[in-house]
């Protein structure tokens, strides 16, 4: 608890010393959020006592996309970065055999990290994080939700963004997100990776 405390007040002194003071500039606290539609697929390889089973969960969904942070020098902002894709109603497969599941039951891409953007003088930006990932089963017709042990995570983001008022910014952007997972699954070792694509629209205040 101290801990966070510290963290929060830190973190509080930051935006305080980093105001925003310019207009239409990259500068002080930053805030993104995008919200938009995606596509992928997660592969799934097996393996309990000698015998391997693969599988795969291949389909379209929604994504969610967080940063916060503030700006380091000018243009470039280092930030935290939660995201949260989901594939709904997949086509599910097994060794050979396909069936298409219905949408009460999705399959969840997440991260956690930390990243890098930077902004152009036109405000394209580019974008880079990475951190800890995992993936979520959500079955809504027996409420059943099992979470796989977390791996490692990277998402690449770059979009366009135009000024609606002094400090905020909405705009378009396009999203490549992987997560690599070994899973220890009651005994049986899992391997998990998952690659997702989307596009979406993006609300920044900066």
């Amino acid at each position: 608890m101290k801990k966070l405390v510290v963290l929060s007040i830190t973190f509080l002194s930051f935006i305080t010393v980093n105001a925003q003071n310019g207009f239409h500039e990259h500068d002080g606290f930053y805030l993104s959020m995008g919200l938009g539609a995606s596509s992928g697929s997660i592969s799934i390889t097996s393996s309990q006592n000698s015998q391997t089973t693969k599988g795969s969960y291949d389909g379209t969904g929604g994504i969610f996309d967080l940063k916060i942070g503030g700006k380091i020098k000018k243009n470039l902002i280092l930030h935290a970065t939660l995201t949260s894709l989901a594939i709904t109603g997949p086509n599910i497969k097994q060794n050979g055999v396909s069936l298409k599941a219905d949408n009460n039951f999705s399959v969840g891409q997440a991260m956690l990290g930390a990243g890098l953007t930077y902004y152009t003088s036109s405000n394209f930006f580019f974008s880079g994080s990475v951190g800890s990932g995992n993936f979520t089963t959500i079955d809504s017709n027996t409420n059943k939700t099992i979470s796989t042990d977390h791996g490692l995570a990277f998402q690449l983001k770059l979009g366009k963004e135009w000024w609606v008022s002094k400090n905020w910014g909405l705009g378009i952007g396009a999203l490549l997100q992987s997560c690599s997972v070994n899973n220890d699954n009651n005994g049986m070792t899992q391997k998990l990776d998952g690659t997702q694509f989307g596009v979406m629209f993006n609300a920044t205040f900066n």
